[in-house]
């Protein structure tokens, strides 16, 4: 620092050297602030060349054995950049070279052509970044050097700009060090996490709770968006965890082509990058991820194939290395599918998770080895028998049997609710569906997702070319049924002839004309049937509400489609929400007879978007019909109603874990129920 002012003054009339200081001052905060290396040596500059006129500065970062220039300023004393860049060109390697071997922190002097001087400094004891000012003047207008200034080597010019600049090296030395402090507290952090996450995901050897684990720690990374797990199981691979998502229906189109993207990128043996940049990938592996990308509609996707390879460190390479791996790789026992929001986040998921990628790898391995055990049920059975067994008679016989007789009545008189458990989905009550009239193909989209629409508003075209050809053929049959009629006519108007014979021929004529009329009539009703089947294909909506389907454009536009295929689903703005149950039909008894008895049945429900918040709704009304789920179980549709304040920010579609509850029972029939049901059906009926 310059030194030597004292306070400084807020009027008008500030010194120069009071200016200096605040100038230093607030570049020192900027030196603590979290900003972009450019930024900051730009503002230094500029700064610079307000106390001390400048012809040009740089300002140079080594990277290996070269130097880069990272800013530039040149000032208004140059006639010309070209005549800045020659002055760069001619001195700034040999003053560099000379200021990094030196020590640091030492302003070097280079005449430049005329009087006007090259002053370089080296910052840091790295020596990593070299600040070089060319002054207008050697000493500039209006200031003098302090006289508590420290001496100089001989032939060193004492001058404020050599004051200025070991300054301003001091401040890049302490945003350098700054920028290294809050670089290595993010190590200390992200090493924090990786540690958290290991005792995680080894806590257990259960495979289905370490699957579990080892997506709850991929989920809690910022840029991940789901996180899936799949298990290798024999030859295919099954879904064991979706973050998000509490229960799974394995036959949906998600889940599906979910496995055959994990099949695809486990036989490749490389793990896949989707989103970060272009890449050219082979059928196999670009037909299903297609697929899972139409379904997932994710922006980016990080898919790593986890082998037992993996436990020391030798993660699979990306799609399309051809430096492979001289030795066999490791059977793939699991495939690992992260999902970002931004494809700019694959770059940082992609560095700093391998080790996260390795531990996941090592754990999984260890619940497959140990639920791959031979005889491990078996075990288990063995060693509490082996308990039980070493009970002895006598006493404890006599408080065994009471034991027993305290449970018994425990299970007979103690009261316990009877809960219900069913899955379903939260949607509105009120929902228009637009299907397609006929096969063809989607031409024309007016509306986007969550889109407010009104009655008769426009909402897609699709485009029949069956009806088309229809409608040209019914045209020509008319054009050319109107010419045979028009010639029939022409023929009558000639008159009636006098010989019998051509008497005869005329009223063949006349036969004839009134059939081709009764033609074109019935082929004029069939164009009319069909320009109005045509006006039908423009499809509109019948209600005042909002587009719930996501990605219309994306999904719908010139797609093919069948008569009766839904394509879009509309909201009634002031429809209320509920949640339709998929109730076991062996359960619905419970309900119904709960019904009969209260007239509100309550319910217990928490969303997979909000697992932590246990929300209440009562039960409106119990479908009269028997269904089949997606599994091929019978199930009976429950719609319950939900207050709409408790949503927050209500989702079309989320799935929701509920309990119905069926009043109180006695504690062993709510524990055992089923038990009796099944002994009740199968053995005693």
């Amino acid at each position: 620092m310059l030194g030597g002012a004292e306070a400084i003054s807020t009027g008008q009339s500030a010194t120069p050297a009071e200016h200096l200081q605040r100038r230093l001052t607030a570049l020192a905060r900027l030196s603590k602030q979290d900003v972009p290396p450019e930024t900051f040596f730009q503002t230094l500059l500029q700064h610079f060349d307000q106390d001390v006129p400048l012809r040009w500065a740089v300002v140079w970062t080594r990277a290996g054995s070269h130097w880069n220039r990272l800013v530039q300023f040149v000032g208004p004393a140059v006639a010309t950049a070209a005549t800045a860049e020659q002055e760069m060109a001619a001195h700034t390697a040999a003053a560099i070279g000379e200021a990094t071997a030196d020590e640091p922190a030492v302003v070097h002097c280079h005449r430049l052509d005329g009087s006007a001087m090259l002053l370089t400094l080296a910052v840091s004891d790295q020596r990593d970044v070299v600040l070089q000012v060319a002054p207008v003047t050697p000493v500039p207008r209006g200031y003098e050097p302090h006289a508590g200034a420290q001496e100089r080597p001989p032939g060193q010019p004492l001058s404020l700009a050599t004051q200025l600049l070991e300054a301003y090296g001091q401040l890049s030395d302490d945003f350098g060090r700054n920028r290294t402090l809050r670089a290595l507290h993010d190590q200390v952090l992200w090493l924090r996490r990786v540690l958290r996450v290991n005792a995680a995901v080894h806590a257990s050897l259960n495979l289905d709770r370490t699957a579990f684990e080892i997506v709850s720690a991929w989920n809690e990374l910022p840029e991940c968006q789901r996180a899936s797990l799949l298990v290798r199981d024999r030859q295919r691979f099954r879904v064991a965890a979706v973050s998000g998502l509490a229960i799974l229906d394995h036959r949906s189109p998600l889940i599906r082509s979910l496995i055959d993207l994990a099949a695809a990128v486990a036989a490749s043996g490389q793990r896949l990058i989707y989103g970060l940049e272009p890449i050219t990938l082979p059928p196999q592996l670009a037909e299903p991820l297609d697929a899972y990308l139409d379904q997932s509609h994710a922006a980016g996707l990080w898919v790593v194939p986890l082998s037992r390879e993996n436990h020391h460190g030798t993660a699979a390479k990306p799609v399309g290395d051809t430096q492979r791996a001289a030795e066999m790789p490791q059977p793939v026992i699991g495939v690992l599918v992260l999902e970002v929001g931004e494809p700019a986040a694959l770059a940082t998921l992609c560095d700093q998770s391998l080790p996260l990628a390795a531990s996941s790898a090592v754990a999984l391995g260890h619940a497959l080895e140990h639920a791959e055990l031979p005889l491990r049920g078996v075990g288990n059975v063995l060693r509490r028998l082996s308990q039980c067994c070493r009970w002895r008679a006598g006493g404890r016989l006599a408080v065994a049997v009471a034991a027993v007789a305290a449970v018994v009545a425990a299970l007979i008189w103690s009261p316990a609710p009877l809960r219900v458990a069913a899955v379903g989905e939260l949607r509105p009550a009120e929902i228009n569906q637009a299907f397609a009239p006929r096969d063809g193909y989607v031409s024309e989209i007016f509306v986007e997702h969550n889109q407010r629409v009104a009655p008769g508003t426009p909402l897609l075209t699709v485009h029949s070319p069956d009806l088309e050809l229809e409608l040209r053929r019914v045209e020509g049959a008319i054009e050319s049924t109107q010419q045979q009629l028009r010639a029939a006519e022409a023929a009558r108007r000639r008159g009636t002839p006098e010989p019998a014979e051509l008497r005869d021929d005329a009223a063949r004529f006349a036969a004839g004309e009134s059939h081709l009329r009764a033609v074109l009539q019935s082929y004029e009703q069939q164009l009319e049937l069909l320009r109005g089947e045509q006006a039908g294909l423009r499809l509109q909506s019948a209600l005042d509400g909002t587009v719930l389907t996501w990605q219309v454009q994306q999904t719908l536009r010139g797609r093919p489609v069948q008569r009766g295929q839904q394509l879009l689903q509309i909201a009634a703005s002031d429809s209320p929400w509920i949640i339709a149950l998929a109730v076991p039909d062996q359960d619905v008894g419970h309900v119904l007879q709960a019904l009969s008895q209260r007239p509100e049945l309550a319910v217990e429900y928490i969303l997979a978007t909000q697992p932590q918040r246990r929300l209440h709704g009562v039960v409106s009304e119990v479908a009269r019909i028997t269904t089949l789920s997606d599994s091929g179980e019978p199930v009976v549709e429950v719609k319950v109603q939900v207050d709409r304040d408790d949503l927050l920010q209500p989702r079309a579609g989320a799935q929701v874990q509920a309990e119905i509850l069926c009043g109180t029972h006695s504690l062993g029939y709510v524990w055992f129920h089923r038990l009796w049901d099944a002994l009740w059906s199968r053995i005693l009926f």
